[in-house]
């Protein structure tokens, strides 16, 4: 009786050569899911290109992430002085901390998909320098991925 080895067997490709074969867009996303389940974390792109078939605005979504690191920078501030000023003994008017200042508000997202409706391939996403960057979060490019 003959196997099947050859339908049981996973194969690995490397992503570059990978995309040449095959459009992974039109697989999304009955085909070609991102696993949540192996305990990687993934870049806030690679996420919304899988959620969006491909159809993401690079852009958008790099502008939303350098939005996001000014708005951390600014809540660190904030709460500097916010810590400070708790621990101040001084009555409100003697007062010498700096001025309060402004709290940030926290950037959002939006709609991050593109308006002509074309798709982005998924090498686009893992050659672009924030394709496994999230928000509020460590984050590391590794050329290894294309």
């Amino acid at each position: 009786m003959p196997t099947t080895w050859h339908r049981q067997t996973k194969h690995y490709y490397h992503v570059k050569c990978f995309a040449f074969m095959i459009d992974l867009a039109s697989l999304l996303p009955q085909k070609f899911k991102l696993d949540v389940e192996s305990g990687c974390w993934w870049g806030l792109m690679v996420e919304k290109w899988f959620e969006h078939s491909g159809r993401v605005d690079l852009d958008k979504i790099a502008k939303y992430l350098e939005d996001f690191d000014q708005f951390e920078a600014k809540q660190s501030e904030y709460n500097k002085w916010s810590e400070t000023h708790a621990s101040c003994t001084d009555q409100e008017a003697e007062c010498r901390c700096p001025p309060r200042p402004d709290p940030p508000s926290e950037p959002e997202l939006g709609d991050c998909t593109k308006e002509d409706g074309d798709a982005c391939t998924l090498l686009d996403v893992l050659e672009h320098r924030f394709a496994m960057k999230r928000t509020g979060g460590e984050w590391e490019y590794d050329e290894g991925l294309i």
